[in-house]
């Protein structure tokens, strides 16, 4: 945070100053004000017995310039008020106390001339009114009355009492304060932003005026209904600085006046660096903080120098959005990303870290609000990208596009920005490369704009499908360029569940990549990468296991040593192994994957939380249940608070499944509700995944008992996903399943055999006998068909099925256990009891293995 050399009296090591001790404190210094200066030493060698922090503490506090009064004040607030109000202070008639600090009284009074008004008159405590500071007030006076903004209180007057105490006459300000406000009026994301906005104009117009506040905090922005609106006033204003002119009448071991959970490290003698106007930005971004958060970044007991200096140097504050504040309408998602950036770099502990001005901080989120990038966040191209794209959203457009596109965008640049750094050119051929995929982008929206095109029906599919047919016409586009887009536009049509389309848009990119970069480049290796794995996911195993392993190849034939495409390499193929039930396979590769991103990037990098999850993935259809939902756990710890919220709801939703498969549907079932809402606004209403994860949540009702309710639920299900999906949908195979499964529970028996038949012939039809769902389709059907006596046929699917899992050599995993359990049923129920035993024990040898 700083450069200084710590301060042997700030000790960071020292205990947190909890309630007892800060009171044990202020009873040692207390009673060490009551005795003679020389006799302090000897005092505090014997109330402290030993404890050198508390020495050094109490000496921080008693040595101090400043008269045995103030330094009561400063240290411990305001003491007990003995006598009762004055009726008048100089022309203002008091009328009751409006509150108290270590400062001084703000008394409401009325002014009778010469206007006529009620003023919040602060009157400064004895002690504070050297012949210096009164001096200063009036300097200051012809300072502050030059400022006039709507969100600042006015300064009215400033002089002394009888006795020679200054006194401010402000503008009384009927409001609460700013957080307090925000909750009690329930406002939402928005509204506390806006009216966060107007206190940063009156801050700017201080600043303007040359006026540091230097006690920013809730309690000194106050909101009023003015014209039926909230409106912020700050006030205060300049008082602190009025005061500071005699540093040593209110420094406690070298700290400026302020309240510690809203003062900078420099405010606080934390950091040697300056006190300007970036004092006033910390302070605000803490207030920005807790508006979202609920909270202040810090917490403080005491306030003394030990602690100030144990909290604020090196301190990193959590980001807003993983408080996950009781806000009206504010979800973490709102804040994830460039309002926890512009948050933190409000309170950067180092200055030339922070906001220069209150002007950057205002720009900042003017441009948030707007849409557009923020400074806080770094410049890459796909951010701007993305903000662009939400710039530009089209309201009869499916909102599901915009995030895919981006998301898309993101991942083709984060790979050139891998790529770049291998030649010679990379500055020239990146900045070649943004400008014309935003003139792409800019022609694209363009297109679907109702204004210049007259597309007012356009969708989502029609606006992907128009970008590609742009490239097929344009002949004058950079091939690179071409190459590039045609592989954005495809994983953007693929994620949005048109894979014909989408695959066909990827096959002409790689066409593409060969005809400029030729087949041995890593250009045309990630176009082979990425046309693998959305076939893989479309169930054309065969060509994606060619093209991902062709993929491979190249990149460790190009690439020396660990690399970041190797790593995905290992992770792709790991996932079609787990696809066709290759688990030993898929299991080392994916350790593989992990292990180099872990040399590549760190323990806690985003880069390394997709193949965490995946390696999860793997161990949990192993069944190594405790070992996934670690991992699962550990994934999504990293990525819930990052830029990337569709790999953070993967990771979130392999948590439920596997919370699911160890007994816990009802915990399952409310992180998939929870992952529902936010997956719709994501990917919008009608998306696969959000499909899915309903047809989810009916199962796990059915787990939990609720027959009627997953009945209920499945019935509005099935027709929803063909009509969208279409009816050779792999989901509509899957909700069948989970359909005959509750007909089975319900006693439906010849309903659950029609439905399972029919399910596993289609998945059989689609994907071969090694998908992983095979497993669980073709045991459902073989209990139903032991439940109706047809004994043979149930036992011949399920030694069917065992033939089909992975060999005995390979890792033992759950389904192998379920389907040797299901087998010693249908052989109990024939009167074979020995070889049902024979079954019990070797899945009873298969559950060992697990454990292990």
């Amino acid at each position: 945070m700083n450069d200084r050399t710590p301060d042997p009296g700030h000790d960071a090591t020292v205990p947190d100053a909890g309630a007892n001790r800060y009171a044990r404190l202020k009873d040692i210094v207390t009673r060490a004000l009551a005795r003679p200066r020389e006799q302090h030493r000897a005092f505090l060698d014997e109330a402290c017995a030993g404890d050198e922090a508390l020495r050094r503490d109490a000496e921080a506090l008693l040595g101090q310039d400043a008269s045995l009064d103030v330094l009561r004040t400063a240290a411990f607030g305001a003491p007990p008020v003995l006598d009762t109000s004055p009726d008048h202070i100089g022309p203002y008639h008091i009328h009751g106390v409006l509150g108290e600090g270590g400062m001084g009284v703000v008394y409401r009074a009325r002014q009778d001339a010469p206007v006529r008004r009620d003023v919040a008159l602060k009157v400064i405590r004895q002690g504070m009114d050297s012949a210096r500071i009164v001096a200063r007030f009036a300097l200051e006076r012809q300072t502050l009355a030059r400022m006039d903004h709507p969100n600042v209180a006015r300064l009215y007057d400033a002089g002394a009492t009888d006795d020679g105490r200054p006194f401010f006459a402000m503008e009384l300000v009927d409001g609460q304060p700013i957080t307090r406000a925000a909750e009690t009026r329930g406002l939402d994301l928005q509204a506390r932003l806006a009216l966060f906005v107007d206190v940063c104009r009156g801050v700017r117009h201080a600043h303007q005026k040359g006026v540091i506040h230097r006690d920013l905090k809730p309690s000194n922005i106050l909101v009023a209904d003015v014209d039926g609106r909230p409106v912020p006033k700050i006030i205060d204003f300049g008082i602190a600085k009025a005061i500071d002119v005699e540093a040593g009448d209110l420094t406690m071991a070298g700290r400026a006046p302020g309240t510690p959970a809203y003062m900078s490290p420099e405010q606080a003698g934390v950091s040697a660096a300056p006190i300007d106007t970036r004092t006033d930005v910390y302070a605000l971004g803490v207030v920005l903080y807790e508006l979202l958060a609920g909270r202040p970044p810090w917490r403080f007991e005491s306030g003394t120098p030990a602690e100030l200096y144990r909290v604020l140097h090196d301190a990193t504050a959590t980001r807003p959005s993983a408080i996950r504040p009781g806000v009206p309408r504010m979800r973490p998602a709102d804040l994830a990303g460039d309002l926890d950036s512009i948050v933190l770099k409000a309170i950067e502990g180092d200055p030339e870290r922070r906001y220069a001005s209150v002007e950057q901080l205002l720009e900042d989120l003017e441009r948030y609000r707007q849409g557009r990038p923020v400074e806080a966040r770094a410049g890459t191209w796909s951010y701007r990208a993305g903000k662009f794209v939400g710039r530009h959203r089209l309201a009869t457009t499916a909102a599901a596009v915009l995030t895919i596109v981006v998301l898309a965008f993101t991942a083709i640049t984060v790979w050139q920005s891998r790529l770049l750094v291998r030649e010679r050119d990379a500055a020239v051929l990146a900045g070649e490369r943004a400008r014309a995929n935003a003139d792409f982008l800019e022609r694209l929206f363009r297109t679907a704009n109702p204004r210049e095109a007259g597309n007012r029906n356009m969708t989502a599919f029609d606006l992907l499908r128009a970008g590609v047919a742009q490239l097929d016409a344009d002949a004058s586009l950079d091939p690179r360029v071409k190459a590039e887009m045609y592989l954005t536009l495809g994983l953007a049509l693929a994620n949005l569940d048109e894979f014909d389309a989408g695959i066909a848009a990827l096959r002409r990119g790689l066409e593409a990549s060969i005809g400029t970069y030729g087949r041995e480049s890593l250009e045309t290796a990630e176009h082979l990468h990425r046309l693998g794995d959305i076939l893989r996911q479309h169930g054309e195993r065969d060509e994606a296991f060619a093209l991902l392993n062709e993929a491979l190849a190249i990149r460790q034939r190009l690439t020396s040593g660990d690399s970041y495409e190797i790593a995905d390499s290992y992770n792709n193929i790991a996932m079609l192994g787990v696809d066709t039930g290759r688990y030993r396979e898929a299991d080392e590769l994916q350790t593989r994957s992990v292990a180099m991103h872990l040399r590549l990037t760190g323990p806690d990098s985003p880069e390394i939380a997709v193949p965490l999850n995946n390696l999860s993935l793997v161990k949990r259809r192993q069944g190594r249940l405790e070992e996934a939902l670690a991992l699962a756990r550990r994934a999504w710890a990293i990525l819930q608070n990052g830029d990337d919220q569709g790999s953070a709801l993967l990771a979130r939703q392999n948590i439920a499944t596997i919370l699911d498969a160890m007994g816990q549907p009802a915990a399952a079932e409310a992180i998939y509700l929870e992952l529902i809402e936010q997956s719709r606004d994501l990917l919008g209403p009608d998306h696969s995944r959000v499909l899915s994860l309903e047809d989810l949540v009916a199962t796990t009702r059915q787990e939990q008992g609720d027959l009627d309710g997953a009945a209920a639920r499945f019935a509005a299900l099935e027709p929803r996903i063909r009509r969208v999906l279409g009816d050779d949908a792999m989901l509509v195979t899957v909700v069948m399943r989970d359909r005959g499964l509750l007909d089975r529970a319900r006693g439906d028996l010849p309903q659950a055999e029609r439905r399972l038949r029919e399910a596993l012939g289609r998945h059989l039809a689609a994907t071969g006998p090694h998908h992983f769902r095979i497993p669980s389709f073709r045991r459902a059907l073989a209990d139903v068909l032991a439940d109706r006596g047809q004994l043979a046929e149930s036992e011949a699917q399920l030694r069917l099925l065992l033939t089909e899992l992975p060999a005995a050599d390979d890792y033992p995993y759950l389904e192998r256990a379920l389907a040797l359990r299901s087998l010693a049923r249908t052989l109990d129920l024939q009167g074979r009891p020995g070889e049902a035993a024979a079954a019990r024990r070797e899945a009873a040898e298969v559950d060992a293995g697990i454990a292990r």
